[in-house]
């Protein structure tokens, strides 16, 4: 089976951490990594998220039908809240989600110190990971697990 994982990072993550978690996920062969690593002090959450989102379903539809992964993983990985988005709104990215869950059958997780980030947004608690006390490697191994 293809999968695709697009794995957001965004927020005050550290760079060794985004590594040490994207070396986590591509230790598992059967998903391809596609990342967007948006680190820093302004947490743009929504707007790195509607872009990105946007980026990979122009690039789907611009794909033959035998080549799109039969399962679509998008990954939203932030500490903080988001304190920067100008383009975009929460109902915006729920409204994302929604549709591409519903009409191409995305999945969607987060992973998150912020659990409210995923309520606003519409990820259930079936796809919320938890980051506890900054351990970004743990949550990125639960997140695996669920994959």
């Amino acid at each position: 089976m293809k999968t695709e994982v697009m794995a957001l990072f965004n927020g005050n993550i550290d760079k060794k951490d985004v590594d040490s978690a994207l070396k986590i996920m591509k230790k598992r062969k059967d998903l391809k990594i596609i990342s967007s690593v948006q680190t820093g002090y302004e947490i743009t959450l929504i707007d790195s998220a509607v872009n990105f989102a946007d980026e990979t379903g122009v690039r789907y539809c611009n794909t033959p039908a035998e080549e799109i992964p039969e399962r679509i993983i998008f990954v939203m990985t932030l500490l903080g809240k988001d304190n920067a988005s100008k383009s975009y709104t929460y109902d915006k990215l729920r409204e994302i989600i929604e549709h591409q869950s519903y009409v191409y059958k995305w999945e969607f997780f987060m992973v998150t110190d912020e659990p409210s980030n995923a309520e606003a947004i519409g990820i259930g608690e079936q796809n919320l990971i938890s980051i506890i006390d900054g351990d970004l490697k743990t949550a990125t191994e639960l997140l695996i697990g669920r994959l």
